[in-house]
């Protein structure tokens, strides 16, 4: 039920409960009782008073519902609000620190080293190239450790020496097919190297290592004797 419905409810029991007090004090003679006196219809006195005394507490009712109501309303907009606000400052606070800690990183990175300092320890890291004890320039002939002389090491050892000859007459250096060839080879004796680490002493297997990454680094340059002259 509605105000204006309830509004308009009270009123047609207002004037209905108006005539039942005016029949009610004509019936008693002259607007008198039996006893002398006016007779007076009160809320809760009459079937009509009692239903007026309900309509008024519907009406009451109702606008104390609309009252909640609305201050609900109100309450669920302020807590909406502040989980806006809260939400915001927690993207605040995680962008602000995420900038702090790239910041830090920044600072704390060493800084990027330059062209010379590449080169030099391009150079550093390099292995060296063989001599001519460990390779002659105008054959192309390996001179081996006694580790890779070793029988464990015969097939790869021929293969190698093979491709070193050939690359005397044929296309070679850095791009080749004869570089890749022997990049290849070297890779397979160095695997059989690190296998057999258990059975040789830190000597035999740190000579034979450092030959093998100068057999395949010396791969990279054009054979010939200028290039071993230049050698280290």
């Amino acid at each position: 039920m509605n105000v204006k419905l309830a509004t308009s409810v009270l009123g047609t029991l207002l004037f209905a409960i108006t005539g039942s007090a005016a029949m009610a004090q004509g019936y008693g003679g002259g607007g008198g009782s039996s006893y002398g006196g006016p007779i007076f219809v009160e809320a809760g006195s009459t079937v009509f008073g009692d239903y007026l005394h309900g309509a008024a507490n519907v009406i009451r009712s109702e606008g104390q519902f609309n009252l909640l109501t609305s201050q609900a309303a109100i309450n669920n907009q302020q807590a909406y609000s502040a989980a806006l606000d809260n939400s915001k400052k927690a993207v605040q606070v995680y962008f602000e620190r995420r900038q702090m800690n790239d910041s830090y990183r920044a600072q704390s990175r060493p800084p990027k080293a330059t062209m010379e300092q590449i080169t030099r320890l391009a150079k550093v890291g390099a292995p060296s190239r063989l001599g001519d004890e460990q390779l002659e320039a105008s054959t192309g002939a390996i001179r081996w450790p006694a580790t890779l002389a070793r029988d464990e090491f015969a097939d790869v050892r021929a293969d190698l020496q093979q491709l070193f000859l050939e690359r005397q007459t044929g296309p070679s250096g850095l791009g080749t097919q004869s570089y890749t060839d022997i990049r290849t080879k070297t890779q397979a004796m160095q695997a059989r190297l690190n296998g057999m680490v258990k059975q040789l002493s830190t000597e035999e297997f740190t000579v034979a290592n450092k030959f093998i990454q100068s057999l395949g680094y010396e791969a990279r340059f054009v054979a010939g004797g200028v290039q071993n002259l230049a050698a280290n």
